[in-house]
C-alpha cells in the first residue's frame, strides 16, 4: 500500500538531477518526527528502463531489501509497471532485478 509520496526539491541537470540538501535534511527530520520510513524510491528515464551507475551508488536508503523503480520514456503513456525497471537492494549491495512488479509485493 502506498500511503505517500513525496517530490524532492530537486535541481535538473543536462543529464539527470540533484537533490537540494536542505531539503533532504528536513525530509529526515520529518520521517523521524513522524517515526515513517522510505521503502521505494520511483523514478523515470528517457528510452528504455534501466539502473545507472548512478542509480546504483547513491539510493535514498541503502537497506536491505529497499526498492527501486524505473520509468521508461520520462512516463509518458498509460500508467504501467510492465516495461519498468524493478529492483531491489540486496544484503552486499548490489541491486537484483526483479522479474516482476508481483515479485516486489509483501503481504502483511
Amino acid at each position: 500500500m502506498v500511503d505517500a509520496v513525496e517530490h524532492p526539491v530537486h535541481e535538473r541537470l543536462p543529464f539527470g538531477y540533484v537533490i537540494d540538501d536542505r531539503w533532504l535534511t528536513e525530509f529526515w527530520k520529518e520521517l523521524a518526527t513522524l517515526r515513517r520510513s522510505v521503502k521505494t524510491q520511483v523514478h523515470t528515464h528517457p528510452g528504455r528502463a534501466f539502473h545507472s551507475a548512478t542509480d546504483d551508488e547513491w539510493p535514498i536508503v541503502s537497506q536491505p531489501g529497499f526498492l527501486s523503480i524505473v520509468i521508461p520514456n520520462f512516463a509518458a503513456g498509460a500508467p504501467s509497471l510492465e516495461q519498468a525497471w524493478i529492483g531491489q537492494l540486496g544484503r552486499d549491495g548490489k541491486w537484483r532485478e526483479l522479474s516482476s512488479a508481483a515479485e516486489a509485493f509483501v503481504l502483511a
